[in-house]
């Protein structure tokens, strides 16, 4: 939630590109990315938006609109899809049900 919030407002994120995390899925750029538990990389990240304010404040328009596909409407306008093909599946095939429970 934290990375949303600040790409939301335009902030160009440093995120780690763990498996772990699901929050690299929102970096645009590599330059977005660091290795986990490479303090010199995430410095030197960070030192490149630092240093690059042209690229930085263009990538700050991307990153601000990016966040809009996440907002609460938006949310709720997929998570109803899911649900609508989830009632749908379950009425085309309910036997695909039982082995749920």
């Amino acid at each position: 939630i934290a990375c949303l919030e600040a790409i939301s407002v335009g902030i160009v994120p440093v995120i780690a590109n763990s498996p772990l995390s699901a929050t690299r899925q929102f970096a645009l750029d590599e330059r977005s990315l660091f290795e986990p538990n490479n303090a010199k990389d995430l410095s030197a990240k960070i030192d490149w938006w630092l240093e690059n304010k042209l690229e930085r404040e263009r990538m700050q328009n991307e990153y601000a609109k990016s966040a809009l596909n996440y907002t609460l409407e938006n949310s709720v306008i997929q998570i109803e899809k899911v649900y609508e093909e989830a009632i749908k599946d379950f009425k085309n095939n309910p036997n695909l049900f039982k082995t749920l429970s």
